[in-house]
């Protein structure tokens, strides 16, 4: 946050407070299941290479597969595809950054030491989910694996 408040230009600083505004809701079960569904996202990384980064809207969906509630962010080079877990009152994201044209493996399934570096680039992505409104959430991805020290994906409706 440092290195984009005294880095970043004012649209910079601007996007990346409006990423993070809204204090997280809990959520009830009720709640849970009316995230499935369609949704518009945007992927805003913060520090790092660059001071951030606000990327243009793609489209991401939640859905049930099972007994599992699935997040995938559709469209875009770089894709992320995982499942949502309640963890008390939190809702914990544990997926799989990857490249688009790749099949990623499950989350669980990635190896245990990750190569930055690897021609194979998959990532785990582990996050939280909040409800900031009626509307709208975000996914917050503390240290991912390149590029940013934190990403912040915002879902609107």
């Amino acid at each position: 946050m440092r290195q984009a408040l005294n880095e970043g230009n004012d649209e910079t600083i601007f996007a990346i407070v409006a990423a993070l505004r809204g204090r997280p809701q809990t959520v009830d079960d009720g709640a849970l299941a009316g995230l499935v569904g369609e949704w518009k996202c945007n992927m805003t990384k913060i520090g790092g290479v660059t001071p951030g980064v606000i990327y243009p809207p793609y489209r991401c969906e939640i859905r049930v597969e099972g007994d599992a509630l699935v997040f995938e962010k559709q469209t875009g080079s770089q894709l992320t595809r995982g499942t949502l877990h309640r963890d008390g009152d939190r809702i914990v994201y544990l997926g799989t950054d990857y490249i688009r044209g790749s099949t990623p493996p499950a989350y669980e399934d990635l190896p245990s030491r990750i190569d930055p570096k690897s021609l194979e680039q998959f990532f785990p992505d582990a996050g939280l989910l909040e409800v900031t409104g009626p509307r709208q959430a975000r996914i917050v991805l503390p240290k991912p694996y390149v590029e940013s020290e934190l990403n912040v994906l915002q879902l609107a409706r």
